[in-house]
Formats: structure tokens, sequence, C-alpha cells
């Protein structure tokens, strides 16, 4: 099998070496607890684009400007909202819980059997969706989630990175073709917007399985400011299944189908995504990759597409 893996925030520092490792560790515990014969994916199989410090690269005064013109949007007759008395201050409760999660896989695991921690609302970004106008759910965003604000706000660092995503493709899909093997794409976090985006354009094969892990695609803040040809079921995947754990700050309504993410898609389309919504992500964030990977059914599933035909 040849595989594409794209990663999430907050990966700075770090090298496409680095991460691939992760990522294969992690699937080979899963697989251990399992007791699975599924094969670790090898190096050799994995194409693993790295952007980490592309996420980084906004300036901060750009930061404070991307906040302040989301902020003035908010003050039209046409969006404005009441945030006065205690809608504000539950306003202000997202920003802090939201701020205060540590989405890298440094954070602390919890240990097996012990009570899982909860932040001031189980999956806040979700709930905020409901409650929040669109510009007031991207004005929190663009001021907390520094790095998925610069991905949807900055094109010149959209367009990189969606260039090492489109390259990433045709790398794996030459591999696949070459050993007349599936191609599987799997994608954490703002990944799976990096996924969408470069598969709208990918032409080169089908892909055998898209795998989009703790996901933000189902909130409109992040779908309404992606390429809108991106939100329909990618015509070249065959298999799409989502995996969300419920206390996933990021992974906003823990399913995607037509009431969010593909709700644009004509009803002649084929838009059914596989929701598995119950993960059990032991990260002391609930968000952190190898929390996911290391999951018995997420390890398998990414590990056991079948043969592509020849």
């Amino acid at each position: 099998m040849s595989f594409v893996f794209l990663h999430g925030i907050e990966q700075q520092g770090k090298t496409s070496n680095d991460l691939r490792s992760l990522w294969m560790d992690s699937i080979r515990v899963g697989l251990d607890r399992a007791q699975s014969k599924n094969p670790v994916p090898r190096r050799e199989q994995i194409v693993m684009p790295y952007y980490g410090d592309l996420l980084t690269r906004l300036p901060a005064t750009a930061h404070r400007n991307l906040s302040r013109n989301i902020h003035s949007e908010t003050s039209s007759s046409e969006t404005e909202v009441d945030v006065s008395g205690d809608c504000a201050a539950t306003i202000e409760e997202w920003r802090r819980e939201i701020g205060r999660v540590k989405f890298t896989d440094s954070s602390p695991r919890s240990e097996t059997g012990e009570p899982r921690t909860r932040g001031f609302k189980s999956n806040a970004l979700g709930a905020m969706s409901s409650v929040l106008s669109l510009p007031m759910q991207n004005q929190i965003v663009d001021s907390v989630l520094i790095q998925v604000s610069a991905y949807l706000n900055d094109a010149r660092i959209k367009k990189d990175i969606l260039a090492l995503g489109a390259s990433a493709l045709c790398e794996a899909a030459s591999l696949a073709e070459a050993h007349s093997e599936p191609l599987i794409v799997a994608a954490h976090s703002l990944g799976t917007v990096v996924a969408l985006e470069a598969l709208a354009d990918f032409k080169e094969r089908e892909v055998d399985l898209l795998i989009t892990i703790g996901s933000p695609l189902s909130t409109e803040t992040v779908a309404s400011r992606m390429n809108q040809r991106a939100r329909r079921w990618p015509s070249i995947v065959r298999t799409w299944v989502n995996f969300s754990d419920p206390d996933d700050l990021v992974a906003l309504h823990h399913s995607i189908d037509r009431r969010n993410f593909l709700r644009t898609c004509p009803d002649h389309h084929f838009a059914a995504v596989f929701n598995i919504g119950d993960v059990i992500n032991h990260m002391d964030n609930h968000h952190g990759i190898a929390g996911y990977l290391d999951d018995p059914v997420v390890a398998q599933i990414i590990t056991s597409a079948r043969q592509a035909s020849t």
C-alpha cells in the first residue's frame, strides 16, 4: 500500500521523518492492541509532506490585523451580535478553553481506566458554532487558533502548503501504480482541510481510502473559508472514513455529512462518509494524533485497504 499522511497544527521545529516515525509507531501500538496481523506501513511506503514551519510564517502584526478585521465585521448591522452580560462571559470562556489546550503529542497521556479530563464544554468549538454568528466564530478562531487562521486567511501560505500536498499525492500515486497497490490518504486536524482542498484538483488516479481524524471540516467557520470546490465528496475517493473522540475540542460535530460540510453537495452526488465518533483518545487533550492512531480500530482500518485492481 502507498500512504499520504497529512499532519495538523503545532508541529513546528519537527521534520517529516519525526512525524512519520510518530505515526508509524502509534499505528504499531494500535495493531498490537488489536492483535492484528496487518502490516505496519513501511517508511518507503509513506509520503509525508512537512509544513509545520510554514504555518508559523505569518507575522505577528498580520495576526493582529486578521483579528481586527474580523472583529470589525461583527459591528455591521447584518452581523451584529449581542455579546453583553452572560453571553460575553461565555464567549470569553470559550476563548480561554480553546487557548488552554495544547494541540501537540507532547501532552501527557491519561492512564487507561482513570477518569478522563473534560474542558469547559465537551467539544467547545462545536457548541460555539451552534450559538454564535459566523463572523464571531471567525474572530475567536482567528485570535486563538493562529495556525488555522494562517492557513485559511493567508493565500501565500495556503498556496505553498497545497503545493506540498499535491506533490505528495502525485508521488504516492506513482508508487501505488508501480506496485499495483491501494492509495490511502490519512489526515489529522488541519491536515484534513489540506487533504480536501488538494484532492479537489487531484486527477492522477483513484484514492482507495480517505481517512480524516479529529477534523474541523464540519464547522462553517472552517468550511466557508475553503475552496468551495472542495466542499463535496472528492470524485476520485472510493471510501471516506472519519474518526473523532467525543471530547476532542477540534472535531466539532463529530460527523461529516450533508448537515454541515457536505450540505452544498447536489442531492444526486454521492456523499456518504463513514463516521466513527466513539474513539477513546487517551491523550490529555483528546486530540493528539498518537492517541488516535494507537486505537485498535483506527490502526486496523488504515492498514486494511484491499489491493487495488490491476
